[in-house]
């Protein structure tokens, strides 16, 4: 099914983004048929996490939209605003589910207490969003329409209106046809953005980065600028304006000649057909304003219409059909079966579902939306756990990490049934550690890696014994490296330190609340600390360290005994003398001062770091500004500072 999914992308989207797709489809089935549904996806760097999580997450969250979408046309035809209330009902009863569809409205306003402020963001992001679905462009290939399970009805165009019952008797096709010919046309306008929102007239207007809707997420900034109708252009007309009938051929005009209006009356229906849509008893074209991004109108384009998005019922559908020759969509058949796009006399057929599309089974089967997550080093401490609780318990929050290497050790996800691998590791230990870390807990697991069009990749894919067969080289470490010693040594009196500090260890709460409080002040969670005061001046006198020596010292017997178990039990005897009684003390004393001399390193480039920026400064002040290599010299400084600030 997977294969299936992955060569229907291939066939309906382009090769240039297949790769990220393909690891989407394989990671959606595998969430989708795994018994416990939670996966991990393994990327080599940080750089491919980000961007593939980042890819599945926006393209999860869209097509559970549109599936919404899709429900919500299941019983009947429904207009926008019945859709946005139906999207609204579903999400404001599922909280999870919100958060993962319409973030960008919970960044804005937290539902909690918000008075229905919330909901009233969502409504507006929800309109925004069904606006666009029904926008999309011909040429698009993703959405409901261009996988044929939405067509648009326009209210008030009735096969019996006299204007369609005469024109349909002149050209000798039933009435019925002719109304599907004008409402193939409406559809190609209004794929070309050329719809009236009342509420929030998205198309009627520039837009700017500075505009709420554009700051906030809630729809890109749009490439164009409005557009409207007219039946001919008035003299001054701007690039806006878009006339069904002028001296050279339109698409309009090129559409009518394809249904059989002959020549001499071409300009008489369009006239004709004109005055029907926008006649009141119609309404499906609306006078319309074209403005600004400060809603101020637009010069040389007055006069304009657009179709009326009160007047569009959207209902399922399935299938649609295709010109043969440029493969132009549309929902409908055409008066003579001719496709209508630019310059294509190309003939329609009609396309059936396609039983295997991938698009459309998750429509239909109700598969489990991905939740992706990255999980790295870049990733905030605070959050990571978070994102981590999430995935290992019941939550629906998160049921994709995609990670680096950083979770192949150490980290216990809880139980999986399968990983995912985005590409092959570059050595053996990487691959059984990404493996090894589903099936853990006495259960089967399905692991598979995604091999790409590399050399790398290619070639353990023609051989994979040589990958799941490879050495394994152990870590090593020098076990006579004194500094790594004493590195070592150090990490285990801050540990014991810590220790001393609970009560099962016989000391005083005094003692322990004086333990605890030299830590918090000599081992502060900023580095800034060291050298920053509070109020954010650079320390005049360098960070005293006197109190951690005086800790030690009290403690020191525990502390020498407590290494001393530590570590001579386990180091091999051929290098005990590294790890002797006197050498753990010495390491032990000597920490205050180690310490002292790593802040003094610290005091040193930050001093040098300063001085530059005043010389720099000063030479700005005489002559005015900094040549390119001064420049670039001033920031790198700044910068420094800023990093140790």
């Amino acid at each position: 099914q997977a294969e299936d999914g992955i060569r229907d992308v291939e066939r309906s989207r382009g090769l240039g983004d297949v790769y990220k797709r393909q690891v989407h489809v394989l990671a959606q089935d595998m969430v989708h048929h795994a018994e416990r549904k939670r996966l991990l996806v393994f990327a080599d760097n940080r750089q491919d996490a980000a961007f593939q999580s980042g890819w599945m997450k926006d393209h999860a969250r869209r097509f559970r939209l549109r599936r919404l979408m899709a429900d919500s046309m299941k019983d009947r035809p429904v207009s926008i605003g019945d859709m946005v209330m139906k999207l609204d009902d579903e999400l404001d009863g599922n909280d999870a589910l919100s958060r993962a569809l319409i973030p960008e409205v919970w960044r804005v306003v937290l539902k909690e207490g918000s008075g229905g402020v919330h909901q009233d963001e969502r409504r507006h992001f929800l309109r925004i969003q069904v606006l666009r679905e029904v926008t999309t462009a011909a040429n698009q290939q993703v959405g409901l329409e261009p996988w044929g399970r939405l067509k648009v009805i326009y209210q008030g165009l009735d096969a019996g209106a006299s204007f369609i019952q005469q024109w349909s008797r002149k050209l000798g096709m039933p009435p019925e046809d002719l109304r599907s010919g004008i409402e193939t046309l409406l559809d190609l306008l209004r794929r070309k953005r050329l719809l009236y929102d009342s509420q929030r007239g998205i198309f009627t207007r520039w837009w700017m980065d500075g505009d709420r809707e554009i700051q906030r997420g809630y729809m890109p900034l749009p490439q164009y600028g409005p557009k409207g109708m007219k039946l001919r252009y008035d003299q001054g007309d701007n690039k806006y304006v878009f006339a069904w009938l002028t001296e050279r051929s339109t698409l309009v005009r090129q559409i009518a000649t394809k249904w059989g209006i002959p020549s001499d009356d071409i300009f008489t229906f369009l006239e004709e057909l004109w005055n029907y849509l926008k006649d009141d008893s119609v309404g499906i074209l609306v006078p319309v304003t074209l403005k600004s991004s400060k809603d101020k109108p637009l010069a040389n384009c007055s006069g304009v219409f657009q179709i009326a998005s009160s007047k569009l019922l959207l209902s399922e559908n399935h299938g649609y059909y295709r010109c043969v020759r440029c493969r132009r969509k549309v929902a409908r058949r055409t008066p003579n079966n001719k496709c209508m796009a630019w310059q294509c006399d190309g003939e329609l057929e009609f396309i059936a579902e396609y039983t295997d599309n991938y698009d459309l089974q998750l429509l239909d089967e109700g598969y489990s939306m991905l939740r992706p997550e990255e999980h790295t080093a870049m990733v905030p401490q605070e959050q990571r756990e978070r994102i981590e609780n999430w995935f290992k318990s019941n939550s629906e929050a998160v049921n994709t990490l995609v990670c680096t290497p950083t979770l192949e050790l150490g980290v216990d996800i809880g139980s999986l049934d399968s990983v995912l691998l985005r590409n092959v590791p570059p050595l053996p230990a990487n691959y059984w550690q990404r493996a090894g870390r589903a099936g853990r807990r006495h259960r089967m697991a399905v692991n598979l890696s995604y091999c790409r069009p590399s050399s790398h990749d290619r070639a353990y894919f023609n051989e994979p014994i040589k990958m799941l067969d490879g050495q394994v080289d152990p870590p090593a470490f020098n076990l006579r490296n004194d500094v790594m010693v004493a590195k070592h040594v150090h990490a285990s009196v801050i540990a014991r330190l810590f220790q001393l500090t609970r009560e099962n260890f016989g000391l005083s709460e005094d003692e322990r609340k004086e333990i605890m409080g030299t830590l918090r002040q000599m081992l502060p969670g900023r580095v800034s600390t060291y050298l920053f005061e509070s109020t954010g001046q650079v320390r005049q006198v360098l960070f005293d360290t006197q109190p951690l020596k005086d800790l030690i010292q009290k403690y020191r017997q525990q502390l020498v005994d407590y290494l001393n178990d530590v570590f001579t039990d386990s180091w091999p005897e051929a290098d005990a003398d590294v790890v002797s009684l006197e050498t753990l003390a010495r390491h032990v004393d000597e920490m205050p001062d180690e310490l002292s001399g790593i802040l003094k390193r610290l005091r040193k480039r930050l001093r040098w770091a300063h001085r530059e920026i005043q010389r720099l400064n000063q030479v700005r002040n005489q002559y005015g500004t900094l040549d390119t290599e001064d420049e670039a010299h001033y920031r790198r400084c700044d910068r420094q500072i800023k990093k140790l600030k």
